[in-house]
């Protein structure tokens, strides 16, 4: 039980207990109101200032390209090797650890490339001229890739289970609210 001073009443002390609490949450509110503000004029003016990226550097990134079959280009390639210099990635490594702690702090760390598997590898015989498609191709010769294209079997498995995941959340929503 609340102990109250005579003639105080029950409501009074409820009101001066919000009187504590109210101001930081509202002032919290306030923030990120005018933070949301701040980020959205400010996505809005880089996006209106800035040239759009081109659909090439797009492919398979973007809901719009997702089933695009042409080859993508990587965007920040020509940036790195512009700012780092044409022999930093040759190297392998940064040469001091200042560089090292900004490629690990901005994510641009090298990776190797993958190795080919034994079984990935297959032997192609040419009976005829080559494809352009062979010619372009980023694929090392002697490797095949495997199929990435979705089959409408387990489209359809995975369509049907986000619906009941839908319908399963909305009736749980409904029964417990």
């Amino acid at each position: 039980m609340i102990k109250v001073k005579r003639g105080e009443q029950l409501f009074e002390f409820m009101q001066s207990v919000l009187s504590y609490l109210v101001p930081p949450i509202a002032a919290i509110f306030l923030f990120a109101i005018f933070l949301f503000v701040v980020s959205l004029f400010t996505v809005l003016g880089i996006s209106l200032f800035t040239d759009p990226i081109p659909d090439k550097h797009l492919y398979r990134l973007c809901w719009s390209l997702r089933n695009s079959q042409e080859e993508r280009e990587d965007l920040d390639a020509g940036v790195q090797r512009k700012r780092l210099g044409p022999n930093f990635f040759l190297s392998g490594e940064p040469q001091n650890c200042l560089l090292k702690a900004l490629d690990v702090w901005c994510g641009l760390e090298p990776k190797k490339s993958p190795k080919v598997a034994p079984e990935e590898v297959t032997v192609r015989t040419v009976s005829g001229p080559i494809s352009e498609e062979a010619e372009c191709s980023d694929v090392a010769e002697g490797t095949e890739h495997s199929d990435t294209s979705e089959r409408p079997y387990w489209r359809k498995v995975a369509n049907i289970s986000g619906f009941l995941l839908i319908v399963i959340t909305v009736v749980c929503h409904i029964f417990y609210y």
